[in-house]
């Protein structure tokens, strides 16, 4: 079960390092100017979780690969998804509140 969870966290963490860090933003626009398939593949969380959850789950061996790639693929979308959905909220609250004052 720790394995499972380390495996997801790990799996979900390093795609959205990947995919929204600020710290890459340089290495990801190289990325997408040199190459169309890797510039979508490093903008998108359901592409990149794939892959990377194919990685990650070579150093978790009781977990295939198509399988790990699939549930961090999976994960990583659904993760992205409520985080985007948090940042629209946030910017609508803060934009009620400047309305407020």
């Amino acid at each position: 079960m720790v394995n499972l969870l380390l495996f997801i966290l790990v799996g979900v963490g390093i795609t959205n390092l990947v995919v929204n860090a600020s710290l890459l933003d340089n290495l990801r626009d190289i990325v997408i100017k040199e190459s169309s398939f890797f510039g979508k593949l490093v903008t998108c969380m359901m592409c990149s979780g794939f892959w990377i959850g194919c990685a990650v789950s070579l150093f978790y061996p009781s977990i295939g690969i198509i399988a790990g790639g699939a549930v961090i693929s999976l994960l990583s979308y659904i993760t992205g998804t409520i985080l985007d959905y948090l940042n629209v909220l946030i910017a609508v609250k803060s934009i009620e509140l400047e309305d407020e004052e």
